[in-house]
């Protein structure tokens, strides 16, 4: 079962729906398309670090798994998060985030933020990336710890002592950097993700190519599929809940 099935409908249907977002500043803006969720950034802005006003190009596409299916990540499990991206960009510091509250503060402060360790793999889009075609990009992680957590303090709506769902949001994009003279311009779709904790037999190549994949389509599911490479999904039969 997909994670993120109502994140990557929303794309199909440039809808910010169930599951999808987005973190934008001045000079990072993010839509969708007909191409897919687009990832902008302006050519040639220089970050110094010493230097706040600088600060105006971080933000991306973020997912939020729990939306849709609340008890889907769980403690001791492994996940796979999977995107199909082209375009260009300078900077190749594309990297995966997870925050209760992504650009806030709040999580550190309520004791929410999640800690996710034993990053298996991140296969990074690279500086002065530049595709025509689609290419699949993978971050792989273990949860550690419940991803439910108790508020240890009040902040906003969120109060002391109440349960949260601390790995709420999931953000792809870019932190604070030159952009170069190419700037950014991505687009993202097909945005997957998946409980691979049983999955002993999956290979991943630096490519991002995911070789002979044997995993099971529903939580609760018995038939088996597998993924060749490039993605095709070959199966004698099964079901999607």
């Amino acid at each position: 079962m997909n994670i993120l099935e109502s994140a990557n409908y929303g794309i199909e249907t440039k809808t910010f729906t169930t599951g999808l977002g987005k973190f934008e500043q001045t000079d990072c803006k993010c839509t969708i398309t007909d191409d897919g969720y687009r990832i902008y950034r302006t050519p040639n802005k220089t970050y110094d670090s010493s230097d706040s006003s600088t600060r105006t190009m971080w933000g991306g596409l973020i997912l939020r798994p729990m939306e849709e299916y609340p008890y889907a990540l769980q403690k001791g499990h492994r996940y796979i998060i999977a995107l199909d991206v082209r375009g260009k960009s300078s900077s190749g510091s594309m990297d995966m985030r997870i925050q209760f509250a992504v650009g806030s503060s709040l999580g550190g402060n309520t004791g929410l933020e999640p800690s996710p360790s034993n990053i298996v793999y991140y296969n990074p889009i690279t500086a002065n990336y530049s595709s025509s075609t689609w290419q699949t990009f993978y971050y792989m992680f273990d949860i550690n710890e419940d991803p439910w957590k108790v508020a240890t303090a009040t902040s906003g709506t969120y109060k002391s002592g109440s349960t949260y769902g601390a790995y709420r949001e999931f953000k792809y994009g870019f932190a604070y950097n030159n952009t170069g003279t190419m700037g950014t311009e991505l687009y993202i779709k097909n945005v997957r993700m998946y409980d691979v904790t049983d999955m002993g037999n999956m290979s991943v190549s630096r490519k991002g190519i995911v070789d002979y994949l044997s995993f099971i389509e529903s939580l609760n599911g018995t038939d088996n599929a597998s993924i060749f490479k490039y993605g095709e999904v070959r199966a004698n039969g099964f079901y999607e809940i």
